[in-house]
């Protein structure tokens, strides 16, 4: 896997073995950094972070902080050594716990995102969870923009009462990228 982009575009990112994530697929990552605006100087958080690539992606572009949440203590060692690799530590965060106590912990904490990143496991309940939850916080900054990657065999609930509206949804195969403003 590498990075497709910016400073460190091309460079080799470590991955775990086969079995432990399902990482960003490259073309999907790819239309990922055409949707969102200009990296520059912006505060990222990666929920479901993976091995990274995503929060990784985003700093060589120029994010100026990513928080990667990651649950699995394999994987968030795995950030760690890539953001040392890429010479990105100053840049990145890496929380080893599960999404909903880093959601609170960093509400709690006031932090305000421009840009919000959630990669849940497929089929398993999580988006429609994620997607209620980020509508009831106030962790994107004004102007935010919640993406949120689940698989097409889901269905979302409508953010409602909350601070979110979808704005975009786009499909590459089975993978859709649902993304939401504050509104």
């Amino acid at each position: 896997m590498r990075i497709i982009g910016g400073t460190a575009g091309k460079r080799r990112i470590l991955v775990p073995p086969r079995g432990r994530l399902r990482p960003t697929e490259g073309r999907v990552k790819e239309a990922l950094f055409q949707i969102l605006p200009d990296m520059m100087g912006r505060d990222f958080l990666d929920l479901f972070a993976g091995a990274g690539s995503v929060g990784l992606e985003a700093i060589s572009r120029g994010a100026k902080r990513v928080v990667f949440v990651e649950r699995d203590r394999h994987l968030a060692a795995t950030i760690r050594k890539n953001l040392e690799l890429l010479g990105f530590a100053a840049a990145g965060a890496v929380w080893d716990r599960d999404w909903a106590s880093a959601l609170r912990m960093l509400e709690v904490r006031g932090d305000r995102f421009d840009i919000v990143f959630a990669d849940p496991p497929y089929e398993r309940a999580f988006a429609d969870l994620v997607l209620r939850r980020m509508a009831t916080l106030g962790l994107l900054g004004e102007g935010g923009c919640f993406i949120l990657q689940h698989s097409r065999r889901e269905d979302l609930s409508d953010p409602g009462e909350g601070r979110l509206r979808r704005v975009d949804r786009r499909m590459y195969g089975d993978t859709v990228l649902s993304l939401f403003s504050v509104s």
